[in-house]
């Protein structure tokens, strides 16, 4: 995995069990992120960081009364008070792949936007999230809700599926050192 001004950059097994060991170490919740042109989804941990939960939708474009604050300004004052009030151990965003999983113009804005918010020594790491939007129309269609239903949910379900898929994955790779090593169990997983 590379690494880029203290944060992790590139989803891999690896690097998503050690997050998500690291979390539950700390007893600090993950957050995903599901940066769109219009909102930024949120989701978070639950308390024993084995299932994704909404946590909330941040408008990029809602209208401010103090006209003095620029919107961005205020999109990421909304985005560090959520941080703040979750102290997190890390942040998983869903990075928009190509249908060959290559990165392009999206994937530099998420990135860029992702850097804008100047996030410290947070980890982020970025996890390909081609295909969340589609899993997750199946799954409120599956359940029956309509279109007009998964319209509201959609910001919010997507940064819970980036998230649990990424928790998913880190479970599984822990799962995979588990028989591999004959039965010893990775550290806080």
């Amino acid at each position: 995995m590379r690494r880029m001004a203290g944060r992790h950059v590139g989803g891999t097994p690896a690097g998503l069990a050690a997050m998500v060991a690291h979390s539950r170490a700390a007893a600090k919740p993950l957050i995903g992120m599901d940066p769109g042109a219009r909102y930024v989804g949120l989701s978070i941990t639950s308390a024993d960081c084995r299932l994704a939960l909404p946590l909330r939708v941040v408008d990029r474009h809602a209208r401010r009364a103090d006209s003095g604050v620029s919107q961005l300004v205020g999109e990421h004052a909304a985005i560090h008070s959520i941080l703040s009030k979750h102290h997190p151990a890390g942040l998983v965003v869903g990075l928009p792949l190509d249908s060959f999983g290559r990165e392009g113009p999206a994937c530099r804005t998420v990135r860029a936007y992702v850097g804008s918010l100047r996030l410290g020594k947070l980890p982020v790491i970025f996890l390909d999230e081609r295909f969340t939007t589609a899993n997750l129309r199946h799954a409120l269609t599956d359940l029956g809700m309509s279109a007009q239903k998964q319209q509201r949910v959609k910001d919010t379900g997507a940064a819970v599926v980036i998230l649990q898929s990424a928790l998913d994955i880190a479970f599984a790779h822990a799962h995979h050192l588990l028989k591999a090593g004959g039965g010893h169990r990775p550290a806080s997983l």
